[in-house]
């Protein structure tokens, strides 16, 4: 699953009680303006997840009959369950990340002595 993706699947996972509409998933990836997904990339990603079951949604008009409903989505059981497998995965990967990162200094003092001893016996 993409990162843009797991982002609005984990915003909804968040609220699972209730839907969220698209400017609320925007503003629960970040935000409009600071790196949260704009709707170009929103509701392409919804209409993914919903094909997919993992997610519902329905629309609700506004007190104005000549504005355009409001869509509000939800994540259904499914979703849930496909969070919970994303968001494991990504903490193993963060985990083995995080194991290599460790390992970093000691396999760049490997490699520079490697290198010195290389350059040293030419």
């Amino acid at each position: 699953m993409r990162t843009n993706s797991r982002r609005v699947l984990s915003a909804l996972a968040e609220h699972p009680d209730r839907g969220l509409y698209g400017l609320e998933i925007a503003e629960a990836t970040g935000g409009v303006g600071t790196g949260g997904l704009l709707p170009g990339t929103t509701y392409p990603i919804l209409i993914r997840l919903r094909r997919k079951g993992w997610i519902t949604g329905r629309a609700v008009a506004g007190p104005d009959p000549a504005a355009p409903p409001r869509y509000y989505f939800r994540i259904t059981a499914a979703g849930l369950t496909e969070a919970s497998r994303v968001l494991q995965a990504d903490a193993a990967r963060r985990r083995h990340a995080t194991a290599w990162s460790r390992r970093m200094p000691v396999l760049a003092r490997v490699i520079s002595a490697l290198r010195v001893g290389g350059a040293g016996a030419r």
